[in-house]
């Protein structure tokens, strides 16, 4: 099956062959149709009026937009652009919606992270006299990621301040890369907590093997929708996808309570 972005991306091409047909204008409910019709991969989420006249706004896989001309024969995959005062509304709307998505799905987010276990993750434990103390982040992490490296950095801040730190081992190359090897080699160390701070510090990561629950992270990596790291799921549902300052996350920690066990 064609991903929702293959599938605009065949449309989009299939366009610039298309000739104009005048004919009547569609509504919203018409607009939705004729996509429906010439894309049933891309799963459409509204159709609604846009701040230019006769274009349409179209959100699909819950927070893409594009615009579509009201006689659905043109898209437009851009950003739309208001001039007086500089806004990027395409992006303003984007953010809004995944936004929206966030708060959505952040229960069943960390509901899924904490019926995977915490003792199949790798966890730096936060201090017992922190004013934090109890309080979760689950962190997907790649070995091979700056960012990551940046926000380890910051760890004993963090689990100073009482908040246990989950890391979901997470190979953007895939499994059977030579990152992926490196997390098994991680966690199958005798200090496996150390191993992770090292191989972050640029240190050789000594190859070890033993049974582990690393090719179950990446399957985890996909329940969570997760496609980037460094990504962070508070336990309170809230998402931070990239790098942020310990004093930030401790902020956001502080100002929202944990969502309750299931």
């Amino acid at each position: 099956m064609k991903s929702s972005f293959g599938a605009l991306r065949s449309f989009l091409a299939g366009l610039l062959v298309l000739s104009s047909v005048g004919g009547a204008t569609a509504g919203e409910a018409e607009v939705q149709e004729l996509l429906q019709e010439r894309m049933p991969h891309l799963k459409i989420s509204t159709v609604s009026p846009s701040p230019m006249a006769g274009i349409y706004e179209v959100v699909f896989d819950g927070f893409r937009v594009v615009y579509v001309s009201e006689n659905a024969e043109y898209v437009l995959d851009g950003s739309l652009m208001e001039l007086s005062t500089g806004r990027n509304i395409t992006r303003e709307r984007g953010d809004e919606l995944q936004v929206a998505r966030y708060d959505e799905m952040g229960k069943k987010w960390v509901k899924t992270l904490r019926d995977f276990g915490a003792d199949q993750l790798l966890s730096y434990e936060g201090s017992a006299d922190g004013t934090l103390a109890g309080r979760e982040m689950f962190v997907f992490t790649d070995i091979t990621c700056p960012y990551c490296a940046r926000f380890h950095q910051q760890i004993g801040e963090l689990t100073g301040a009482g908040i246990t730190v989950h890391y979901v081992l997470f190979a953007r190359a895939g499994l059977n890369s030579q990152p992926h090897q490196q997390h098994i080699s991680i966690w199958c160390n005798a200090d496996p907590q150390q191993a992770l701070s090292d191989g972050k510090a640029g240190k050789a990561v000594e190859p070890a093997q033993c049974e582990h629950p690393i090719d179950e992270h990446m399957e985890l990596v996909k329940q969570v929708e997760v496609n980037a790291t460094p990504t962070i799921i508070l336990d309170s549902g809230e998402r931070v996808d990239g790098f942020r300052q310990a004093r930030d996350f401790i902020a956001m920690v502080t100002a929202k309570p944990a969502l309750a066990a299931e």
